[in-house]
């Protein structure tokens, strides 16, 4: 019956789609040529991503396939058939399932019995009051959250979903949180407005939590909470439910008025009295000063006393100030006095002066009252005639029915920007509110004001009409001329169906369903190749939309540069390192076309700079031309390769999930080792890493099935314990006091009660180490690991100790070498976890000399996301005096620029060119995507001994499968080294992103199981498993100061402050500090953000001016000047970069760095100060580019650890109080009284401040 519902109904929509035909007449399928259609039923006997075969007779594609899921073998199909003039076979145009089901889909409800539902893993992208989306095309609404679950956007959930047949969309049936536990007892960090921290670790916000009846979260607060994993800035758990540890705890009422509270009663008038409400100075010029008079009118029937008059506080420049009557002062009404100016300087110089200038605070009687005023003033000079009045006043005035009296509110504008502050008049009764505001310019702003009105680009189409086209291509390159690459290296084409799914906004799960799923070995190809196409889908849409029309190219010697707006931020994204291609086209649109190919040789700002024919280079004059980028896929196929290569690797290189111990790479003694010999012919040693007070001793030893082990009990004094030898390779653990080690050793030999090993065997081979089989191995805190193995020869006590290469390496640093060194969990990968300031460069540095001067046979490949990265380890490697002419070679792309290489590294790069001569070096040095160029010639696994890829967090997953691809899958060691809390990998597809290709293997691998940090097992050892993970804590670039929010934030407050103390306190006494001491500054500005011309960049003039202000401050300090060279400046936005390096040239410190965040990964200078730009604040989310920092923890922690001894935020706190990162400096700021500026949010205004 089913059957015959879909065979009627599928009839029904082939007559709908038929076009009318003459009454009476039978109607038949017609198409613009009049060819007949035929409708058939079948079965599909083939199917692929792209087209299948009916009945093995009628071929079919799949954009023709109607609503339903993609068809699979074995499915029943009705289709409407033509026949194909090319190949006279049959061609469905379309094709329709046929379902032995009948399903409602009028209805939105489904039975999910009667659906082929399938699990999906993944975050909660947006919200809305009915429902959202998961990874952004997973639709759910409310009614499908389980209960007690509120969701938030960044949660982490678990979704059961299906294919809707009608849309082809994915949609869930029910949504869980994937993790979630309970925390007891602990305290509210901090709650700033409607978000807050528990415990310093789990975000919460009021708008999505549950709080029991009559309780209100206040810091301090001792909670239980539930939590649910989540992505909230640098948080990963949030609160879903919170309630008081003690039940009898509640809110008490407040003693005072609270300020946080609504203003609307506040503002209203009260008891009859009318105030005035033009409370607005306008605008004002720095420096300028301007009265206003407010008014009070009694038109009520009961008198009122003004008891007293304050301003709240909140703006900290204390810009406004009033004046109270005099008693027998007779009533003015509401107006304005004239503004007084001061007298003029040079704009820069007096802006210097205006901050320079450092006023005693004053009292003087005005008007039988007290004036303090705590103003700086500028240079030269009071308000003429302007009497200096208090902020605070008490002393009731008496306002009859039909009585008046007016206030004087004066306002010397000293902080630009915006400014607001609060008035409150204070009645016997209530309390009248006014706000105060100004918006204070000055004239620098003027010289970067924009040029233009802002207005989106109109891309011009160009016409495609032509019949001649002729293409001129550019000359080989020189330096690529020896690089004959085999070019087997695949296409990997960009699957039609795929770019359909992009292009027509279908749901990605309807092509790759395993996306769904949580990345694994069995899907780690399919989705990490999926998502690799979805990025090239990103890349190739954005540079169409960049293609210009009627461009003239200037000419730089022999070169043409091509200017293109944004191309500074990525809009579009172009590469010298990979050579990206350029076309230009003549304008002439008539039959004949010269089109001209052209290779970016060099990125600088806004400026491109071409390579193209040479005939073509000298003859051009200006003419005109039209222009098209293109997409360089070749770092992308080479990622596609690699992926196809990881299966090779199996699962222990890319999914670790147990260890077995191998023996170790290196048995080496160090300087803080001791060598001990146990009896009966069997030499051993005991390493001992620390000294404690407790040492835990491993024996491993090789199963032999002749072998019979028993229990031994040994007893030394009352410090031990029992020692329990376990059969099967199972870990025999002995637990002793330090000052026993030495009679335990002796006792061992006595009593001859260690285990037996085949002596005959171990002449040949190490002892293997071995595992429990159900049990991961685990390091226990201060051990000494004692690796039973014969040794060739006598061994002697007390053998002298190996140095390193580096003398001042810290215990941390020194123990990550011995473990990479070691490599007894190869081929896992060994994680370097290098947070800001760390020597994590110089960690990798030390490590790659003892493997090269420790294993004569090691082949290295040293890898980098980047050309900088890898360029600084050729260049510390080079300054170690330590490597022989002929160890070391650096690999460059065949398309980088010789210009951009320097002269220390150009010695490196000569036998880089022949990559058949450079495989046979021993250190290698190159980009991950480089590495990419020794497949070509034939390596492949196993080639490679160890691999180091520094700054492994910023390259994607593919990017780093590059060169692990080229490493032995058994016996390899892998290093990957970097900081997953600081900059990831650059995806620019949401789909990508949410997808997980914006996830590095660093950071993926760190949240598995046997990476993650685990405090009580791992305590001593920086929290993680010190046989796959170092955590460096020592930091030795900033103040402390500087050091604790970015510690607190991101690194579990672990981050010691080891820096030069001489440097890093070098600034504390700066006059301008608002603490002295404290070197921090966060300096509050409302500016105007604001764009130009066809930019699409932001920027803010108010700030770019402080900037330039704090600049000259710092440089041209008397006593205490700081280099240009020791000041950085970062901005996320390009357009501000060039509005500050204007300014700065005005005054002469055009050699102050001013650039983006990611022009500072790595870097470090003596002060930093931070530019944010946006400043609207109804929104500030840059969705399209993903360009600001203001909502990327990784930008906002690299940016703060960038100082050393001196950190200036300029921002505007209203905007920035919305993320959490910004949120907690903020409150950082006010509570140890350096916040200066404009007023502050609503939720901040209540902070207490150290002052």
């Amino acid at each position: 019956m089913l059957h015959l519902l879909s065979r009627a109904l599928a009839y029904f929509w082939r007559r709908a789609d038929r076009p009318q035909t003459e009454a009476g007449k039978p109607m038949r399928p017609q198409t613009e040529d009049d060819r007949e259609l035929k409708s058939m039923q079948g079965v599909v006997t083939r199917f692929c991503h792209d087209y299948g075969m009916i009945d093995d007779l009628i071929c079919f594609t799949n954009d023709v396939v109607l609503s339903g899921e993609p068809l699979n073998v074995g499915q029943k199909v009705i289709a409407i058939v033509e026949e194909d003039e090319t190949s006279n076979g049959l061609k469905a145009i379309r094709v329709e399932a046929v379902s032995d089901k009948w399903e409602n889909y009028s209805s939105p409800a489904y039975d999910s019995s009667e659906l082929n539902t399938k699990m999906l893993i993944g975050n909660i992208t947006s919200l809305t009051k009915n429902g959202g989306y998961i990874n952004q095309t997973t639709s759910f609404s409310m009614d499908q959250v389980c209960e007690g679950f509120e969701p938030c956007k960044g949660d982490w959930v678990q979704a059961e979903y299906f294919i809707n047949p009608t849309t082809w969309s994915s949609e869930a049936i029910s949504v869980k949180p994937l993790r979630y536990k309970r925390v007891d007892k602990v305290r509210i960090s901090s709650v700033c407005g409607r978000i807050g921290v528990v415990d310093d670790n789990i975000f919460f916000t009021l708008d999505s939590l549950r709080l029991p009846d009559c309780y209100s979260p206040r810091k301090r607060d001792l909670v239980n909470v539930v939590v649910v994993e989540s992505n909230q800035s640098c948080y990963i758990w949030r609160a879903l439910c919170m309630a008081p540890s003690d039940k009898y705890r509640r809110l008490s009422a407040a003693s005072e008025m609270d300020l946080d509270e609504p203003y609307e009663n506040l503002m209203r008038d009260k008891g009859g009295l009318e105030v005035s409400r033009v409370t607005n100075f306008g605008t004002l010029k720095l420096g300028e000063s301007k009265n206003m008079v407010i008014s009070i009118e009694n038109k009520g029937n009961v008198p009122h006393s003004l008891i007293s008059c304050r301003l709240a506080g909140w703006e900290k420049e204390k810009q406004f100030s009033f004046q109270l009557p005099e008693k027998d002062q007779k009533t003015l009404t509401v107006s304005f006095s004239s503004s007084v100016s001061l007298k003029q300087e040079n704009p820069s110089k007096r802006s210097i002066n205006s901050l320079s200038d450092n006023k005693e605070p004053m009292c003087q009687p005005v008007n039988n009252a007290f004036v303090t005023n705590n103003e700086a003033l500028p240079e030269n000079g009071c308000v003429e005639e302007q009497p200096v009045v208090e902020t605070e006043a008490n002393g009731e005035i008496f306002i009859p029915p039909d009585g008046k009296t007016s206030i004087v509110i004066i306002c010397t504008a000293i902080n630009p920007g915006r400014c607001k502050d609060l008035l409150l008049l204070c009645f016997s009764d209530f309390i009248i509110g006014r706000y105060i505001e100004v918006t204070v310019i000055n004239e620098e702003e003027s010289l970067i004001a924009a040029s233009e009105p802002f207005s989106q680009i109109k891309h011009k189409v160009i016409p495609e009409f032509q019949n001649i086209k002729t293409t001129v291509a550019v000359t080989e390159h020189k330096r690529s001329c020896r690089r004959h690459l085999p070019s087997f290296l695949p296409h990997y084409p960009i699957p039609d169906r795929l770019r359909k799914c992009v292009e027509q906004k279908l749901d990605i799960l309807t092509f790759q369903p395993l996306l769904a799923e949580q990345l694994n070995l069995s899907n780690y190809k399919t989705n990490l190749s999926t998502l690799l196409w979805l990025e090239e889908i990103h890349a190739e849409m954005e540079i169409k939309e960049f293609s210009m029309s009627g461009v003239i190219l200037k000419k730089n010697g022999n070169f043409l540069v091509l200017e293109v707006p944004g191309l500074a931020e990525g809009r579009p994204s172009l590469y010298a390192e990979l050579g990206d291609k350029v076309i230009l086209k003549t304008q002439d649109y008539s039959e004949h076309i010269i089109e001209y190919i052209s290779y970016v040789t060099e990125v600088n700002n806004e400026e491109a700079t071409l390579r193209l024919n040479q005939e073509f280079e000298q003859a051009y004059n200006s003419e005109p031309m039209d222009v098209e980028f293109t997409l360089n896929r070749t770092t992308s196929r080479r990622c596609q390769f690699a992926v196809e290569q990881a299966i090779y690797l199996g699962e222990k290189a890319p999914f670790p999930n147990t260890l077995v111990l191998q023996s170790p790479q290196v048995v080496k003694t160090w300087n803080n080792i001791e060598w001990y010999t146990i009896a009966d012919g069997h030499e051993q040693y005991a390493k001992k890493e620390v000294t404690v007070n407790l040492l835990y001793i491993y024996f491993f030893t090789t199963v032999h099935s002749n072998d019979k082990f028993a229990t031994a009990n040994i007893v030394l004094d009352r410090t031990s314990t029992i020692l329990n030898a376990l059969n099967n390779g199972q870990q025999i653990i002995l637990r002793i006091a330090t000052n026993n080690s030495q009679k335990f050793l002796k006792s061992l030999q006595r009593e001859n009660s260690y285990s037996k090993i085949n002596k005959k065997k171990m002449q040949n081979e190490q002892t293997k180490f071995m595992v429990p089989k159900e049990r991961n191995v685990v390091a226990v805190p201060h051990m000494m690991s004692v690796a039973t193995q014969t040794i060739n020869g006598d061994m002697t006590p007390n053998q002298r100790g190996c140095e390193f290469f580096n003398p001042v390496l810290n215990k941390y640093q020194k123990l990550a070498v011995k473990r990479i060194l070691s490599g007894e969990c190869r081929p896992a990968p060994y994680v370097l976890f290098g947070p800001p300031g760390t020597g994590k460069t110089v960690t990798i540095i030390e490590t790659i000399l003892q493997v090269h001067y420790t294993l004569p046979d090691s082949r290295i490949l040293v890898c980098a996301p980047s050309n900088s990265a890898t360029d600084l380890i050729c260049l510390r490697l080079h300054d170690t005096n330590l490597l022989k002419p002929g160890a070391m070679v650096r690999v460059n792309a065949s398309c980088r620029c010789e210009e951009a290489i320097s002269d220390t590294i150009k010695l490196y790069c000569k036998d880089g060119e022949d990559i058949w001569k450079a495989s046979r070096f021993r250190i290698i040095i190159t980009t991950c995507s480089s590495a990419g160029m020794f497949y070509q010639i034939g390596i492949r696994l196993g080639h490679f001994t160890h691999i180091f890829v520094d700054e492994a967090g910023q390259a994607s997953e593919p990017e780093c499968l590059i060169p692990l691809g080229l490493i032995s899958e058994i016996n390899g060691q892998v290093v990957l080294a970097g900081d997953p809390m600081q900059l990831g990998p650059v995806i620019k597809s949401r789909l990508a992103v949410a997808y997980g290709l914006n996830v590095s293997m660093l950071e993926r691998l760190m949240s598995r199981t046997l990476y993650q940090r685990n405090e009580n097992t791992f305590g001593a050892y920086g929290s993680y498993n010190p046989l796959l993970v170092t955590k460096l804590l020592k930091n030795y670039r900033s103040h402390s100061t500087l050091l604790a929010l970015p510690s607190k934030l991101f690194y579990h407050k672990e981050l010691e402050a080891c820096a030069d103390a001489s440097v890093v306190s070098s600034l504390l006494g700066w006059e301008k500090l608002p603490r002295k001491g404290f070197p921090l500054i966060f300096h509050g500005m409302r500016g105007t953000e604001t764009r130009e011309g066809h930019n699409p960049s932001w920027f803010n003039p108010t700030e770019a001016v402080q900037v330039m202000r704090y600049c000259c401050l710092l440089t041209k300090h008397v006593d205490n000047a700081v280099s240009v060279t020791d000041i950085g400046v970062i901005t996320p936005y390009r357009k501000q970069v060039e509005k500050i390096r204007f300014l700065l040239r005005n005054v002469d410190l055009m050699d102050i760095k001013v650039g983006s965040v990611e022009e500072f990964q790595g870097q470090e200078y003596l002060v930093i100060i931070i530019s944010t730009v946006r400043s609207n604040e109804s929104s500030f989310d840059d969705n399209r580019y993903f360009l600001g920092f203001l909502s990327n923890a990784k930008r906002f922690n690299v940016a703060i650890t960038r100082p050393k001894a001196l950190l200036i935020m300029v921002g505007n706190p209203h905007v920035l109080v919305k993320d959490p990162c910004f949120s907690a400096l903020l409150e950082y700021s006010i509570a140890n009284g350096v916040y200066v500026g404009c007023d502050l949010p609503p939720e901040l205004k209540s902070l207490p401040q150290d002052n």
